[in-house]
């Protein structure tokens, strides 16, 4: 007999089967071609250089623009072979900023609201000195170019008000806003001048802070585009979650801003209950799993005003 996921799960899959994301190649896997310099947005299909020189790097590279071993420091891609990366910020150019963008399979409409989420990862401290908060994603009528670059608005539909900072893990930037014009265009990148974007000086002897991007999403409804593995960062949207370290050796701890958690239970794979905490009625409380075995849990945690469903990594 197949064994069947947890009726839970499969609820899960099937409501984010039912939001199509409006984001074409939105973990950068489709190739044109593979890249051989730094500078080849163009390489993943549909998407562009909107400001500067971004990068884009893939399993299929054969040289420093290779994943995992990108040239800014080794990492995985959160889902597939391939990501892009970009400068942010740098401390003595305060005029200089790299966006990527693309042209979405549908406009969006006025006055509907709309879930966007992607992932971040801070590339090795040992070389970019900076981390920076402000990552996010702005939406635009038009395409930018480089006659027609992306403006310093000190604003952003969503993006990190928390530093990122992490060089190991993907965090998962996400958010929710309401469409006030009709926008066709997507643009990451960081909107902010140097005078509003917070850094993390880590010593290091270069002045700029430098981002890999995976697994953007678009759509028209609440909730998360993907089960993930990572930690969920601050962004300008209220009710924001974090869940941290994951994966873990014992101790994780959930926060919430602008929230009170309700309930929060755990389940092994095949959908044992082993974890439920219920009536819990604060913003922030720590779940240890120090006598769990080794390997992937599912969190489930209910909010005042939401439900959000995590997976868990246990390790040594």
């Amino acid at each position: 007999m197949k064994h069947l996921l947890p009726l839970f799960l499969l609820s899960f899959f099937f409501l984010s089967a039912n939001s199509q994301n409006l984001v074409p190649n939105p973990s950068f896997e489709d190739t044109v071609f593979c890249p051989i310099s730094l500078d080849q947005v163009p390489a993943a299909e549909g998407w562009s250089s909107f400001g500067n020189s971004p990068d884009y790097f893939n399993s299929c590279s054969t040289n420093s623009l290779n994943v995992p071993n990108a040239s800014f420091g080794f990492q995985n891609a959160q889902s597939g072979s391939a990501f892009v990366g970009f400068i942010p910020y740098i401390k003595d150019d305060a005029d200089y900023r790299e966006f990527i963008g693309r042209e979405m399979t549908e406009t969006l409409s006025i006055g509907n609201e709309y879930h966007v989420s992607f992932y971040a990862n801070c590339a090795n401290l040992e070389t970019y000195r900076y981390a920076v908060n402000n990552i996010g994603v702005l939406f635009s009528t038009v395409a930018y170019t480089s006659t027609n670059s992306v403006p310093f608005q000190n604003h952003a539909h969503v993006f990190s008000s928390s530093v990122i900072a992490d060089t190991l893990g993907w965090t998962l930037v996400s958010g929710s806003f309401i469409a006030d014009s009709a926008y066709r265009y997507v643009v990451l990148g960081n909107f902010f001048d140097n005078e509003h974007t917070d850094t993390l000086d880590l010593g290091q002897f270069n002045q700029r802070a430098y981002y890999y991007i995976d697994n953007l999403c678009v759509r028209e409804i609440d909730g998360d585009c993907l089960l993930n593995t990572s930690t969920e960062t601050d962004s300008h949207s209220e009710n924001t979650m974090l869940i941290f370290p994951n994966p873990t050796v014992d101790i994780v701890n959930l926060q919430v801003d602008y929230d009170l958690i309700q309930e929060v239970s755990l389940f092994d794979f095949s959908g044992r209950p082993i974890i439920n905490h219920t009536e819990v009625s604060q913003n922030r409380m720590q779940i240890d799993l120090g006598e769990l075995d080794n390997g992937t849990y599912v969190l489930k945690i209910k909010t005042e005003q939401k439900q959000l469903t995590k997976i868990l990594t246990k390790t040594n």
